[in-house]
């Protein structure tokens, strides 16, 4: 266990570096900044939640996996889905194993 750890501590410390995000970060999120920014406009309601979302999955997908992604202009991700499908599964079982436990008190 501690040699795989080590292994994955390696490989996230240097995607996180200072220097990969000074040449690669920075412009990564720059770039799909200006991506959201165009795609909203004055004064009409949107759903920023979704953006939000779909502008890190985005940058998660250039930055760790070298992918382009434009989750932010509708194009679909079949990572992002399935991060998204487990993090639900993982909400609605947390809240049903706390109601649970709460009963059985």
């Amino acid at each position: 266990r501690g040699d795989l750890w080590m292994q994955q501590r390696k490989t996230a410390a240097a995607i996180f570096s200072r220097a990969h995000f000074n040449n690669s970060m920075r412009e990564v999120f720059l770039a799909k900044a200006r991506r959201l920014n165009s795609l909203l406009s004055d004064g009409q309601k949107t759903d920023m939640q979704r953006h939000f979302f779909n502008y890190t999955m985005d940058s998660i997908m250039n930055i760790f996996f070298g992918e382009a992604s434009d989750q932010l202009g509708g194009e679909n991700n079949s990572y992002a889905t399935a991060f998204d499908d487990a993090h639900r599964a993982f909400l609605e079982f947390s809240i049903q194993s706390t109601l649970w436990f709460s009963l059985i008190q």
